[in-house]
């Protein structure tokens, strides 16, 4: 049995990076390259960054104590209603 494995050419990479910034879905990305779903899903996970985002106007508190932690009132402003700050 034959393997018929063919890597991703940069010119298939930067069409799924635009793509994908144009929000298209990965089956239709999938569909232009006439590549695979399984192909261009693995890619993006290969190859991409994760960000780390907050809530809503929040950043994202990366202390892992974050679930646990008691400290209140970190930004000294008096009209905060946090329960908890969102850094440490």
């Amino acid at each position: 049995m034959a393997n018929n494995y063919k890597r991703l050419t940069l010119s298939e990479r930067r069409i799924i990076e635009h793509l994908l910034n144009q929000s298209v879905s990965l089956k239709q990305i999938a569909r232009n390259l006439q590549r695979s779903p399984g192909t261009v899903s693995r890619e993006i996970q290969r190859n991409s960054i994760q960000r780390k985002v907050g809530s809503f106007h929040n950043s994202f508190n990366e202390c892992k104590h974050r679930d646990i932690c008691k400290i209140q009132w970190l930004c000294e402003k008096e009209d905060c209603r946090r329960e908890r700050c969102s850094g440490c």
